[in-house]
């Protein structure tokens, strides 16, 4: 299955979407409601509230808009492994992965506050990859913020995602004021505009700021997501210790572009310490850093049957969580 997808096909992403039917054809049937949590923002409850009222005549809607969701972004996350160049020829492993992975919690098969701001950090994230050569990147740059912003609406700790930006500027390209400044006023117009409707309407009064509180996580998960979360980890380590392995020999803009991710990858993690940010949905933004460097430990791997017995283990999880386990929302 590996092999497969390691190969530059273009009729791989057909086959994107049959592993994603494989996978994920449980919420096309399944009684999979939206989840809601205490850091979901305005835009998302509205949001909700909306799809509800067509739920009641299709009872598969948040399923199926979660699979259309989680495909997309898969998709895109090959688009951006192919524009950073981050192996020596392209392939279609991280959007395999992801999709391996989303499938491997089943609170994130249900449509939630983090999967839908994902899209949105998704394309920010592809858009950062594109500033590298760009001779005019001020439009790019402010709707990047812009963007990140609408996210952060949807979901707050996305917003985590800006010093993944400001970190790819650093890298990327040489500093300009007016490129650093240009990326805050994307994000403050939003604001701007959600707090002069709250100021029209007379309603500054109902608004109050998140509260963040600074502690750790406390999780007690089931044995099998122990398991499964010791074999993600083990993937990734597997990923990093090749991608490490071959830095030296990938030119200068594929070595910046790893540093980024793994940026990304740092800063999400770091959520954990705030224990104020729900602890099932904010993992979920972890998800398409994780699906990179599992692909790197797939397109590395030197033995086939290596990359055999992880990606089956994995698999194996996904489809019994997905179809046989107690686990799984009916």
């Amino acid at each position: 299955m590996t092999g497969i997808f390691k190969a530059n096909n273009p009729y791989n992403n057909f086959l994107l979407f049959v592993y994603a039917l494989v996978l994920k054809l449980h919420l096309f049937y399944g009684d999979y409601p939206p989840l809601l949590g205490k850091n979901d923002g305005i835009f998302y409850t509205k949001i909700v509230q909306f799809l509800q009222s067509a739920a009641v005549h299709f009872s598969s809607l948040f399923g199926v808009l979660s699979f259309v969701l989680l495909l997309g972004q898969a998709i895109a996350i090959n688009g951006i492994v192919r524009n950073l160049r981050l192996t020596t020829k392209p392939h279609y492993l991280a959007g395999m992965a992801y999709l391996l992975i989303t499938s491997l919690f089943p609170a994130w098969f249900s449509f939630s506050a983090a999967l839908l701001s994902t899209s949105f950090v998704v394309w920010c994230w592809s858009k950062l990859s594109l500033l590298y050569n760009s001779s005019k990147p001020l439009s790019t740059i402010f709707n990047i913020g812009f963007v990140l912003a609408l996210s952060a609406f949807i979901y707050l700790p996305s917003a985590i995602f800006l010093l993944v930006c400001f970190s790819a500027l650093a890298m990327y390209r040489s500093f300009k004021a007016r490129e650093w400044l240009m990326i805050l006023v994307g994000v403050a117009t939003p604001f701007y505009f959600y707090f002069s409707y709250l100021f029209l309407a007379d309603q500054l009064s109902a608004f109050s700021w998140p509260r963040v509180t600074i502690g750790l996580i406390k999780l007690k998960p089931p044995l099998v997501y122990l398991a499964t979360i010791a074999l993600m980890i083990i993937t990734a380590l597997i990923g990093l210790y090749y991608v490490n392995r071959n830095f030296s020999k990938q030119v200068v803009t594929s070595r910046k572009n790893w540093q980024v991710i793994l940026l990304y990858l740092f800063y999400f993690c770091a959520l954990i310490f705030f224990p104020s940010f729900d602890k099932i949905n904010f993992p979920f933004m972890l998800a398409a850093p994780f699906a990179i460097l599992h692909s790197a430990a797939f397109y590395y791997l030197p033995r086939k049957w290596m990359t055999f017995v992880l990606h089956f283990a994995l698999l194996g999880i996904a489809i019994y969580l997905g179809y046989f386990s107690s686990f799984c929302i009916k």
